[in-house]
């Protein structure tokens, strides 16, 4: 996958917020370039330039994002052979404005899951909530920083009025949720079980949501009262969620950024919490700069569902990314 990196403006903390406060907040105008040093001593850069008619301005590798729709670019542009190697460093220079912005990431090795599977939650609300989990082992010669990041890229709910579900993917995820972020300092080298939650309302404990039957009713039916109960309902089958879970190692700068989130997402509003500031690793600027060493699962919320294989990563869809 290519870099890609947005672009905004600080705001004051007591700023005023009105209707053109986000459409100024972004920044359209920038040079942004990635370069990086091969094995043999060579260094290379690219520029990364926004997507024409994307809703935000986003920069990356328009290239990669034209091969989308023409392989041919993928077949020519040498790019798809040198660049977005693990084991290797990034750097970043933003100009803008006479000021210049620069940061270095570094893309681990990635490491895969055990297995992954999904079970029935102990103690659901409803009946049909399930959980992710996973087995990690983590290795013991190295320093390990994990990302976990999740996206229900699926979720299907039932038109009461017409009493059938939809033909349409409804109220999915728009962007991946961060999870958590953790170090291996206390289990380098051991096996660990893990939870893959669904991002829910400011917390990471949200349930997914499996096949179950519903009851549906029809509309002419609920009105006419002159009829018999039994033939003013009937059943349909509620389809489950499907999840994308994003496993990721990060290098030392990026966990400190991401646990800083992590933290920070966690006082909740609360405010006799201790303030917790965002920890930056750009130089010039705030924000992060994260090289990410990453494997790919697409879970179907099936009771009993388990798998060890990651996704193909010429199979992902390269929004999934950028979100």
């Amino acid at each position: 996958m290519p870099p890609y990196v947005y672009l905004t403006k600080s705001q004051t903390y007591f700023a005023n917020i009105d209707t053109n406060t986000y459409k100024n907040l972004f920044v359209n105008d920038a040079e942004v370039i990635v370069w990086t040093t091969f094995e043999n001593g060579m260094t290379d850069s690219i520029y990364l330039e926004k997507i024409p008619d994307y809703s935000l301005p986003l920069y990356t590798y328009l290239p990669y994002w034209y091969s989308l729709q023409n392989s041919t670019y993928a077949v020519e542009d040498p790019f798809f052979k040198n660049w977005s190697k693990e084991n290797r460093s990034y750097n970043l220079i933003v100009k803008w404005n006479n000021n210049e912005i620069t940061s270095q990431t570094t893309i681990p090795n990635s490491t895969t899951l055990d297995c992954l599977w999904v079970e029935k939650s102990e103690f659901p609300v409803r009946e049909n909530r399930f959980n992710i989990k996973g087995i990690y082992n983590d290795p013991f010669d190295m320093q390990n920083n994990v990302l976990i990041k999740t996206r229900r890229l699926e979720h299907w709910k039932i038109d009461s009025l017409a009493g059938e579900i939809p033909q349409t993917i409804c109220t999915s995820d728009p962007s991946l949720n961060l999870i958590d972020v953790s170090s291996d300092i206390l289990i380098n080298g051991n096996q660990v079980e893990l939870g893959f939650f669904r991002e829910k309302g400011g917390g990471n404990r949200g349930k997914w949501r499996g096949e179950k039957w519903k009851k549906s009713y029809k509309v002419d039916e609920i009105l006419d009262s002159t009829r018999l109960l039994p033939s003013s309902y009937y059943y349909t089958r509620l389809k489950n969620d499907v999840a994308l879970i994003k496993f990721s190692q990060i290098d030392i700068n990026s966990f400190r950024f991401w646990r800083s989130i992590v933290r920070f997402n966690g006082l909740d509003g609360n405010p006799f919490e201790e303030p917790s500031n965002i920890i930056s690793n750009i130089e010039g600027g705030y924000g992060g700069w994260v090289g990410c060493g990453a494997v790919y699962y697409k879970i179907p919320i099936k009771e009993g569902y388990s798998t060890n294989s990651p996704l193909p990563l010429d199979s992902i869809e390269i929004i999934d990314v950028f979100q």
